[in-house]
């Protein structure tokens, strides 16, 4: 077996301060502080989580909405916006243009084209080099002017699918527009076919359908200026932080002077043009701030019933753990008592063999006596051997009453109070009951016992018992075989300390992790 140490002094739990009410006081607030710790700390751990989460969730939703806006109107500008681009492809029929079509063909495709959407105002048609020669409209006067130099015609010329969607702006005729234009290859070059739209009836058109009255709707240029009816940004708005073409709608905030928005973009296909659907953000978030005040609410309610139930749980709890000590004493005595009597049992049979052993000296001394005494043996009387006998007698009685001295002084019992002893005398005393059984067992004994220990202040019962219980473990760890036990004791600047060692099968590492378990044992049923 391994070898085990035992301290200076073990605690007592039948000596600390329980019954003292001052240390129940301070025992009452410690477990307060350790449970509201233990109770608020996961529960503002667990609030921070759904405040995250749901405040999180709740913006996300708040966003998806407007997302889910932009992209439904986004779709529904673009399909505006493919009908006028078909409108003016279906009108562009007018032969292979080796004449100009006449004043009415141009009219004509005007009403076509008009009663296919009331936001067209005009219809051109440009030569190869950019020149207006063929007009319907308001704006006559424009016939003859060159475009070449324009934006939207060098665009248009560039394109690839041959159409191109201006941005509104003023032109020659000094007035808000935006054009549709589309290319077309004919015999003797490339013309195109220009409509113009307008703008007032178009951004009517944009921002209607929106039941939320909070909403905004805008159409903003690549840069993320707003187009107006007037042709610029009617708003001084600063231009919009705008996601790459061909990325999803993204969700964004911006701010207008003191105001704050959350806003919705997404490009549309047809032109350079992006949507922008925006709300304030205090209406937008309002449920995101109506959902941290309920769970704000919600904890306030948690660490109010948590402090309630603390308090009440650990008065009751430490009340009744104030009443119950003295009990526990009690009955911690009764169970160290009635361990020392079963252990008392154990060594009953080798206690009744070495008292029996000095009975029959004085019984065989007494007899010896007794013949001296009777005239009829005829033994002469000699001083001497009735000396003897009589000395061999009273050394018998002096044995027998040191081992019933020693068997009462270990089962008597004693209050758990600490005392000065001397581990030297502890273990020869202990050893003395026990060498009867020891020698029947065929076990050797070997003492290596330091001199001039200096003496430690502990229970002597409970030592005693520490030290029978490790012996019996190391004899029946021999098993019957011829064996020794080995008692140390010795000294450091700390501790002094008893080391009972035994040649017996010893233990594997598992076990050895569990022998200060509560009621661990590796013997068989019966043997302890």
């Amino acid at each position: 077996m391994p070898s085990t140490d035992a301290p200076r002094s073990s605690p007592d739990l039948s000596t600390t301060p329980g019954a003292d009410h001052a240390y129940y006081d301070h025992l009452r607030r410690k477990l307060r502080a350790r449970l509201l710790v233990a109770y608020l700390a996961p529960l503002a751990l667990l609030l921070l989580y759904f405040n995250h989460h749901y405040t999180g969730t709740t913006r996300k939703g708040v966003e998806l909405h407007v997302q889910s806006l932009a992209l439904s109107k986004g779709n529904t500008i673009s399909l505006f916006l493919q009908e006028r681009i078909s409108n003016v492809k279906r009108a562009f029929h007018l032969g292979d243009l080796a004449n100009i079509p006449g004043q009415g063909a141009m009219d004509s495709t005007l009403a076509d084209l008009q009663r296919d959407s009331q936001t067209f105002i005009d219809v051109g048609l440009f030569n190869p080099a950019g020149v207006l020669v063929a007009y319907a409209g308001p704006h006559v006067s424009l016939i003859g002017k060159d475009y070449g130099n324009e934006e939207w015609f060098r665009s248009v010329k560039a394109s690839s699918n041959g159409q191109v969607v201006s941005d509104i702006f003023l032109g020659f005729r000094n007035k808000p527009h935006f054009i549709i234009a589309v290319r077309q290859q004919h015999p003797g070059g490339a013309w195109t076919l220009r409509v113009s739209v307008d703008p007032e009836r178009f951004l009517r058109f944009v921002r209607g359908g929106l039941v939320d009255g909070d909403l905004e709707v805008l159409v903003v240029d690549r840069k993320g200026v707003p187009l107006s009816e007037q042709g610029a940004a009617s708003e001084r708005e600063s231009p919009l932080n705008l996601p790459p073409r061909g990325a999803e709608a993204r969700v964004v905030e911006l701010a207008r002077g003191n105001a704050e928005y959350l806003a919705a973009v997404t490009w549309l296909n047809e032109a350079q043009w992006a949507l922008v659907v925006r709300t304030p953000a205090r209406v937008a978030l309002a449920p995101v701030r109506r959902a941290r005040l309920s769970v704000l609410g919600l904890a306030l309610l948690a660490v109010a019933g948590i402090l309630v139930i603390v308090l009440r749980s650990t008065r009751r709890i430490v009340a009744r753990l104030e009443d119950e000590h003295n009990a526990k004493e009690s009955l911690q005595g009764q169970l160290f008592n009635a361990a020392k009597l079963a252990s008392v049992g154990e060594m009953s049979a080798g206690v009744a063999h070495e008292i029996n052993n000095p009975l029959a000296i004085i019984y065989e001394e007494a007899a010896l006596l007794e013949d001296y005494l009777n005239p009829e043996l005829s033994q002469g009387m000699d001083l001497e051997a009735f000396k003897e006998s009589l000395a061999a007698i009273k050394g018998a009685a002096i044995r027998g009453r040191d081992i019933t001295r020693k068997l009462m002084a270990f089962s008597r019992q004693h209050d758990p109070e600490p005392e000065l002893l001397d581990l030297n005398t502890a273990a020869e005393r202990v050893l003395d009951l026990k060498a009867r059984a020891l020698a029947t067992a065929n076990v050797e004994v070997v003492w290596r016992l330091e001199q001039g220990l200096p003496r430690v202040l502990i229970n002597a019962n409970q030592l005693d018992q520490v030290l029978l219980n490790l012996i019996n473990n190391a004899v029946d760890a021999i098993s019957g075989k011829p064996g020794a036990v080995t008692i140390s004791t010795g000294a450091d600047d700390r501790y002094a300390t008893i080391t009972v060692a035994d040649t017996g099968c010893g233990m594997s590492s598992e076990q050895m992790e569990r022998i200060f378990f509560p009621f661990y044992t590796t013997k068989g049923v019966g043997k302890g």
